[in-house]
């Protein structure tokens, strides 16, 4: 178990500044995101899913809660191009967002 806790999004980024983990480091972003999402600050959300999708990713999860996040920030079209590619690229997996997003995208 580690001896450390991170307890901010300063502290992820001292965390894993000059480490080689990128997977961890979208994970860590998304999940920041999502929080900051549900927690009634989808703009300052949305900051955080796009440091998370940087690379590209056509993670499923990633972008479902980047097109949630972005939906609630007001921004429509990049809400809807991102629950689209959750839907093409495994959402299903996940039957509760995936119902979620095809509701979204209505």
């Amino acid at each position: 178990m580690a001896d450390y806790t991170i307890v901010s999004a300063d502290d992820a980024k001292d965390h894993y500044a000059g480490t080689d983990v990128p997977g961890e480091f979208r994970r860590l972003t998304d999940a920041l995101g999502w929080a900051l999402n549900r927690a009634g600050r989808p703009r300052a959300g949305l900051r955080w899913a796009h440091r998370a999708l940087r690379l590209g990713s056509l993670d499923a999860g990633l972008r479902y809660h980047a097109g949630m996040t972005a939906l609630a920030a007001g921004r429509r079209s990049e809400g809807r191009r991102n629950l689209r590619l959750a839907l093409a690229h495994g959402l299903a997996a996940q039957p509760l967002h995936a119902s979620r997003a095809r509701k979204a995208l209505r």
